[in-house]
């Protein structure tokens, strides 16, 4: 029998594979990520892998009632200290944002889609995930920036550049080829990471991605109508990802959460969020001075 599929009453149901990483400080948000991701498909039958540090055991009851309506089963990762403990970060980053890289080493499935979680699921990810990976080891959504680092990274100069936002990955391939043991030479060799986690996962798959519509990773700072005149998507591709985008990435130092975010969609996280434990919550920006400010920037907007 497959891994992924589960017996049900003598029907096989498949089980979608999903895998998050973070600590204590993003609990909040992995909670909203989570709850988008199963209210937008509440026909599917999830398996969930958090990789993790520093959730206590209430932190782990939290998210177990928070799925507890839902066909979702949780499966929990604890990293140790010591792992990625000399890796390079960046600003206000962690070794957090290196946890993504344990998955070849960590889960044992064929198939899994990574989400990051500064992210909302506003549709169904069952076409997304079904697709076939046509010999790629990932398939996601391509980075539209300017990419002029492939000799730095030791990429072949074609090679296209993935933002590792969401992401579904071709575990077995991977594992086959040694992935994990990739990324420790990597992080061991190359100095220049400047998008850390995602600069390693693109040296290694090499361009060999699967690209996927912006809809299914619609990076927050690109989904605008400003950004139609590009060289990367298409006017069609941009439009269908600012109407009707399934998976909204929060790119940038502003966060949904943040009040002074001027994000076009905000109002999903705190959607989602009112369906979690932490509903009650204020932004800590949230003071007159912002108020003041952000109504005198709104009302100028609208001039």
């Amino acid at each position: 029998m497959s891994k992924k599929f589960k017996l049900n009453n003598g029907i096989y149901v498949k089980k979608y594979n999903i895998v998050v990483a973070f600590n204590k400080l993003y609990l909040q948000h992995a909670c909203v990520t989570l709850i988008s991701l199963l209210e937008n498909n509440k026909e599917l039958d999830f398996k969930v892998y958090i990789i993790f540090d520093g959730l206590a055991g209430g932190d782990k009851l939290i998210l177990k009632d928070l799925v507890s309506p839902y066909k979702c089963k949780l499966v929990f990762l604890e990293v140790e200290d010591s792992v990625f403990a000399d890796v390079p970060t960046k600003g206000r980053q962690t070794k957090v944002v290196y946890y993504n890289l344990l998955i070849p080493k960590l889960i044992n499935e064929a198939k899994i889609y990574y989400l990051d979680v500064d992210v909302v699921v506003n549709g169904s990810i069952k076409e997304f995930y079904d697709q076939d990976f046509e010999d790629n080891y990932v398939i996601g959504v391509e980075d539209w920036k300017l990419f002029d680092r492939h000799i730095s990274l030791q990429m072949d100069p074609r090679s296209r550049y993935l933002n590792n936002g969401s992401m579904v990955l071709n575990l077995q391939k991977m594992k086959e080829d040694n992935f994990y043991e990739k990324y420790i030479k990597i992080l061991q060799t190359i100095d220049d990471l400047l998008f850390l986690d995602q600069d390693v996962i693109n040296a290694a798959i090499n361009g060999k991605f699967k690209k996927a519509p912006l809809k299914y990773n619609a990076i927050s700072s690109y989904v605008r109508k400003s950004f139609l005149k590009n060289e990367y998507f298409s006017k069609e591709e941009i439009l269908e990802a600012y109407y009707n985008p399934i998976v909204i990435h929060y790119t940038g130092g502003r966060k949904p959460w943040h009040y002074k975010s001027r994000n076009k969609f905000r109002y999903l996280y705190w959607k989602y969020l009112a369906l979690t434990p932490f509903k009650d919550y204020v932004e800590p920006d949230k003071n007159f001075s912002n108020i003041i400010k952000k109504n005198i920037t709104m009302l100028f907007n609208r001039a």
